[in-house]
């Protein structure tokens, strides 16, 4: 990474140093620190064809920043070219895009607890307030990633059909026909759920990794928004269930982190009965989506057949712990009511 490039394109401190931070799937991210003591985010996205997504992103965020809200944003810093997107040269010659924020206060939490769940419960109802006061809550329909998580056949340009994808896959034939009746299932499912649940513009990502928090405040900031896009309701609470408890699902501990987060979240943005009962449906769709989203690196060459079978593996965990307590997290969902 060619720092002289980084400090040309915005207004930084010259000179500036980087250190690498853990991404995710799809961005590189360095911290940046400048010469007056000021420290700034730089993502960068290795695909230029990432560019209306990213636009569309900026829009969510400029919303949500004139709102009061009581956590911070990852607000882009606008560049010397008077854009908050700025073309860069990777490693390899190929061409990214950036954008650069203050780096914000706060860590990722690394151990749930009952306190965190119910601050990340309390943060995603805000949020979710928030969003739905967003006046376009529009998704272009061409950026597909941007497409709601039950619309599987058009999300991805790889994975079309994710039944016959799982075909192709180098996984265990009994993994593959038990997540396929799995999904068989699902999507006989999926219409009536976008018919009768309410919809709208939600973060759909907001797991432990996308949350700062420290000890003293709680919740600092929440980071992001790249999946941010008009979906069922209901998703948002239920990606947060699907995380926060992971390391305890099975242990019949989960209730512990699950019950807080589910009734935080209710005390500020109550769901409706039929809501709360989809939950268990609105986790497959997210596990599904994400492992079409798995699928389509494989295919494309970005995962390797070890990552895949994780993916695979843990899709199955996670199906199988919803099969198990399905009922028990409806029950409990309902008593978050006040």
């Amino acid at each position: 990474m060619d720092v002289s490039a980084i400090c040309a394109a915005w207004p930084l401190a010259s000179p500036c140093s980087l250190t690498p931070l853990t991404g995710g799937t799809n961005n590189h991210v360095w911290r940046v620190d400048a010469a007056d003591g000021h420290s700034y985010t730089l993502r960068v996205s290795p695909d230029e064809t990432h560019v209306p997504r990213l636009r569309y992103e900026m829009t969510v965020l400029q919303a949500l920043s004139i709102q009061d809200l009581p956590f911070l944003l990852p607000l882009p810093i606008q560049a010397y070219s008077g854009d908050l997107l700025v073309p860069f040269e990777l490693q390899d010659g190929k061409m990214g895009v950036a954008t650069l924020a203050p780096f914000l206060p706060g860590s990722v939490s690394r151990k749930s607890t009952p306190e965190k769940a119910r601050d990340a419960g309390r943060t995603l109802a805000i949020l979710d307030r928030a969003l739905a006061s967003v006046p376009d809550q529009s998704t272009p329909s061409e950026i597909r990633t941007l497409l709601p998580f039950g619309c599987l056949e058009q999300r991805n340009p790889l994975v079309p059909d994710l039944g016959a994808a799982l075909d192709a896959l180098p996984v265990e034939r009994q993994q593959i026909q038990q997540i396929q009746a799995i999904l068989a299932t699902h999507l006989d499912s999926v219409d009536e759920l976008y018919t009768s649940l309410p919809q709208q513009l939600l973060h759909r990502d907001l797991d432990t990794s996308n949350l700062l928090l420290n000890e003293q405040e709680g919740v600092t900031a929440v980071l992001d928004f790249e999946f941010a896009a008009r979906d069922i309701r209901a998703l948002d609470l239920s990606v947060s269930l699907s995380w926060w408890p992971v390391s305890h699902m099975g242990t019949g501990t989960e209730w512990e982190i699950i019950d807080p987060l589910g009734r935080a979240y209710m005390d500020i943005l109550p769901l409706e009965e039929a809501e709360l009962r989809a939950i268990p449906a609105m986790m497959r769709m997210r596990q599904f989506a994400s492992l079409q989203h798995r699928i389509g690196r494989y295919l494309s060459g970005l995962e390797t057949a070890e990552a895949v079978q994780d993916a695979i593996n843990f899709g199955l965990w996670r199906f199988n712990w919803l099969a198990d307590h399905q009922n028990a997290l409806i029950e409990h969902a309902l008593r978050w009511r006040a």
